[in-house]
């Protein structure tokens, strides 16, 4: 990997870690809100919610990286976890998507 700045580096330092499927190490950052209305008031049927970031996984003698953002929105998601949903279902997939 190349160095890092040192706010990249801050941020790297502060996130959290979950292990995903596969091996990876996921480092990111949940979010949730919901979406406006037409009048432009948030509408609280339709919730939407986020995970980003970045996953390490050691393969062989290289390090592979790779960058994501999951985003879901509308109704029937969970309230007011929605952006922690989207992590758990990212960590179960991410040895299958990423390989």
């Amino acid at each position: 990997m190349n160095a890092l700045s040192p706010e990249s580096a801050l941020t790297e330092e502060i996130l959290p870690v979950f292990e995903g499927s596969g091996g990876w190490r996921v480092k990111g950052k949940t979010g949730s809100g919901w979406l406006n209305a037409p009048d432009g008031h948030q509408d609280r049927t339709q919730p939407l919610g986020w995970f980003v970031g970045w996953a390490d996984k050691a393969d062989g003698g290289a390090k592979r990286r790779v960058v994501f953002a999951k985003l879901a929105a509308g109704p029937g998601l969970p309230t007011p976890t929605t952006g922690m949903a989207m992590r758990d279902e990212l960590l179960a997939s991410i040895g299958r998507l990423a390989g």
